[in-house]
């Protein structure tokens, strides 16, 4: 079967690689856990905007909004350092999309002030922060990056306790589309198996830490602006 049908390039093998990498990513990311297995910080300084910069690229960033990290995906949390309330970190709390307007009104004593909120959202590709900040001061975001990618054939790709087993199977799958397709059905149970095996074991990677309800904070309109997640 495999003389009927003309041969792969690299490209398209390349690229169909990927294409299984970016696939597993999200399995793991969807899990319980994963933030612990694939976090990335991103420390970065924000001074006062008190209007729109035009960053050299031409785009406009809006009062109180700041550029992502180039490899960014997806928001674990936000770190705010404000040595004057706090000798550490303080929480960032996510604010939803009506709210976005709410924080540029209310009555602001500045960042440091007991009881003021310090939220975010994420505009991809920028981070949206309110009230808008009245100084300067030091963040950390931690997110999930984008998926690795394989630039060619002698590319490597770090896997973690036989997981990467799931892009094989994922790639063989395709390539039996085009050749063999009475394959499909083996090579799919087998990656099921697998897929299975990735979304028990991630949320076990701290067994200190098991799957459990997370209390959150939000801000939301019942809020009576003295906590916010502080």
């Amino acid at each position: 079967m495999l003389g009927s049908q003309p041969a792969l390039t690299m490209q398209e093998m390349v690229e169909s690689a990927n294409q299984s990498v970016a696939a597993w990513w999200d399995i793991i990311l969807g899990q319980t856990g994963s933030a612990q297995l694939c976090r990335a910080q991103n420390p970065f300084q924000i001074a006062t905007q008190l209007a729109p910069i035009t960053l050299p690229s031409g785009i406009v960033l809006p009062v109180g909004v700041y550029p992502l990290p180039a490899d960014f995906y997806r928001a674990v949390s936000l770190d705010v350092n404000i040595p004057s309330v706090s000798q550490y970190p303080l929480s960032g709390i996510p604010y939803n999309e009506e709210q976005r307007n709410i924080f540029m009104s209310i009555p602001f004593l500045g960042w440091g002030y007991p009881g003021t909120p310090i939220c975010y959202m994420i505009q991809n590709p920028n981070l949206a922060l309110r009230p808008v900040p009245n100084g300067s001061y030091a963040l950390q975001l931690n997110y999930y990056p984008v998926a690795p990618q394989m630039a060619g054939p002698d590319s490597s790709l770090e896997g973690y306790s036989g997981w990467e087993e799931w892009m094989v199977l994922d790639m063989s799958v395709k390539i039996a589309l085009k050749y063999d397709a009475t394959l499909i059905p083996l090579l799919e149970g087998r990656k099921m198996a697998e897929e299975r095996r990735i979304r028990g074991a991630v949320p076990n990677i701290d067994m200190g830490s098991p799957e459990r309800m997370h209390v959150t904070n939000p801000v939301s309109w019942s809020d009576d602006s003295t906590n916010f997640g502080w």
